[in-house]
């Protein structure tokens, strides 16, 4: 009798303690089977380009696979429950598990909102995606009418609000639909280079409201919204730091996850009691992702904390 309660517990505790995030990733590369032998479609590689930043042909995916295996090895040692879904055949872009879809669990249960990505060719892998989210124990909801992409929605801290990109890739309406998905407040702020093709490349909410922006990004309008919500501690990142992907961090409690050295930002961070890790990811840098493309985190909003709270108390 005693058993089931101290097991649950032990798991609402584990989504309230922010040291320990619970993450999505995709397998980099098909797993071979005698049914399903290895072919040139099987991993991840820039077969297209739909972004500035990509260069086709530039990936060498055994190497792109050990740099996955690294980063998810880094992600779990510092503290993450790391859950791998299949990587989809010939859908090479399927491996930046972000962009797939909006992931949170609540009091009733873990919730994904799949994308409807603007390209055809990140649409081919949305089906397959839907069937893994499903057995990894999702309810699964799917997005209708406008595009709507994962890496274009940075949630504010405890799920108290989401800000949404558009410009590029999400349609500005699609705020409703996200908002009614999230059940909480949703900011749409607009992209204007087209390098930033995604918000999570321009912005970053940590969890104890830091924020990491880059000004060039983004509408004087938009600066504006994202000023309003962001009052804790902003840091500013440059132009030249973005475009590399400096914004686009995992976060593991106190601890950031980088695919490259960011002096000046990694010294910025430290002072503010940050733990600092570089885990190359250049491979996937030339596809225009970086550590945060790689990851779908799942969110908590007010309502399971509420009920994580009286588990506890129990």
């Amino acid at each position: 009798m005693s058993c089931a309660p101290m097991a649950q517990s032990r798991v609402v505790r584990d989504f309230l303690d922010s040291s320990k995030p619970r993450l999505l990733v995709s397998a980099p590369a098909c797993v071979p089977t005698p049914c399903h032998a290895s072919s040139t479609e099987c991993a991840y590689n820039v077969a297209w380009s739909i972004n500035s930043h990509m260069r086709v042909g530039s990936v060498t995916p055994q190497r792109a696979v050990r740099q996955h295996a690294a980063f998810v090895e880094l992600l779990r040692r510092l503290g993450a429950d790391v859950t791998s879904v299949p990587f989809v055949h010939g859908a090479y872009d399927s491996v930046f598990m972000n962009d797939s879809a909006v992931v949170i669990q609540r009091g009733d249960g873990a919730h994904a909102l799949l994308s409807r990505p603007k390209h055809e060719v990140r649409r081919m892998e949305q089906a397959e995606r839907f069937r893994s989210l499903v057995a990894a124990g999702f309810l699964v909801h799917v997005v209708h009418g406008f595009p709507l992409e994962g890496g274009d929605v940075v949630m504010l801290p405890a799920g108290s609000g989401a800000f949404m990109g558009y410009g590029f890739r999400t349609s500005r309406f699609s705020a409703l639909g996200l908002k009614h998905f999230l059940r909480t407040s949703v900011v749409p702020v607009q992209l204007k280079d087209p390098r930033f093709y995604h918000l999570d490349m321009a912005l970053n909410v940590l969890s104890d409201g830091t924020t990491l922006l880059c000004e060039e990004a983004f509408t004087s309008e938009s600066l504006s919204a994202i000023g309003k919500h962001c009052q804790t501690d902003c840091i500013r990142v440059s132009l030249e730091e973005a475009l590399r992907f400096a914004v686009n961090v995992v976060e593991v409690g106190r601890d950031l996850v980088f695919g490259e050295s960011f002096p000046r930002l990694e010294q910025a961070l430290r002072a503010r009691g940050f733990r600092i890790h570089v885990s190359p990811l250049d491979e996937f840098h030339s596809a225009g992702g970086s550590a945060a493309c790689l990851v779908a985190r799942i969110h908590t909003d007010a309502s399971f904390r509420r009920v994580a709270a009286r588990g506890i108390a129990a």
